[in-house]
Order: C-alpha cells, then structure tokens, then sequence
C-alpha cells in the first residue's frame, strides 16, 4: 500500500490506533569512543553494535 499524507509518502500496512513513539533527534550512542547518532525510533542508549543482544533465539523456550 503507498498512501500520500501531506506531502509524505508512506509505504507499507497503516497500523490503525498505534503511533510510533519517537526519541529526540540528536541522541548519540552512550558508549565512550562512538558517535553513532542513534534513530529517532532507536529508544535505547546504545547504537545497535553496542546494544545488549540475547543469544537465545526468540524460538527457544526455557
């Protein structure tokens, strides 16, 4: 689906009644050394090198 809202084309399935939250533009990545600007829609500390990852597989119980 591509709909045109104001001016801005946006692509993809409209999720009704859910608004994605944004962070301030401008964060950079908390880790000393990097300055990684982080996304507005990236709402943790890190950047995505530096984040916290579980190496359990998300199919994995128990």
């Amino acid at each position: 689906m591509r709909a045109n809202s104001g001016g801005r084309t946006q692509f993809g399935a409209q999720v009704r009644g859910k608004a994605l939250g944004k962070s301030a533009p401008g964060r950079v990545c908390r880790r000393d050394g990097c300055s990684t600007v982080l996304s507005i829609y990236n709402h943790s500390d890190d950047c995505a090198v530096h984040e916290f990852r579980s190496t359990r597989g998300a199919r994995e119980h128990g």
